[in-house]
């Protein structure tokens, strides 16, 4: 039995070339795949459809560490930023738990409440606030508007604690 020649040195292999089909075969992708690599990623050839061995498996080698540098540092900001998202629910769940987040319809709604009364009270000061009796009046409704003001934060308080 003949004993097969082994290499130990990238040197014995300089200076071989392959023709784009021997290529294709050893990174298995179609000989179109790898004339794509030439048109579009920057794979060397020499002459009219040769490639270089030892540039082409060394310019594979750096193409595919590179997408997988890429990929994992994609990877990695994909689950940061879930993480991040992740936190920010935890954190307007607890808070809203603890009633520190009010619902916007309600606070909405009570809002335009407490705007109402406060405008309505105003708007009626100059037809009526002529005299000392009027202004006594005038401070009772403004408390009446108060306490509405306070119960109805209250309200807004407990509902929301309660959820």
């Amino acid at each position: 039995m003949a004993a097969k020649k082994r290499s130990t040195h990238l040197t014995d292999l300089n200076g071989y070339t392959v023709s784009a089909d021997a290529f294709a075969q050893l990174m298995n992708v179609s000989r179109q795949t790898v004339y794509d690599w030439v048109k579009r990623e920057g794979l060397t050839k020499e002459g009219r459809g040769y490639f270089p061995l030892i540039a082409s498996v060394q310019w594979m080698v750096e193409r595919l560490t590179t997408k997988n540098a890429l990929a994992i540092t994609d990877t990695t900001v994909a689950r940061q930023r879930l993480v991040e998202g992740q936190a920010i629910n935890v954190e307007l769940k607890n808070r809203r738990e603890a009633g520190e987040l009010v619902p916007v319809n309600l606070l909405n709604d009570v809002a335009v409440e407490i705007t109402t009364l406060c405008l309505t009270q105003l708007e009626q000061v100059p037809d009526w606030a002529t005299d000392d009796e009027q202004k006594a009046d005038f401070r009772e409704r403004v408390e009446d508007s108060k306490r509405v003001i306070e119960y109805r934060l209250r309200e807004i308080a407990s509902t929301n604690k309660s959820r």
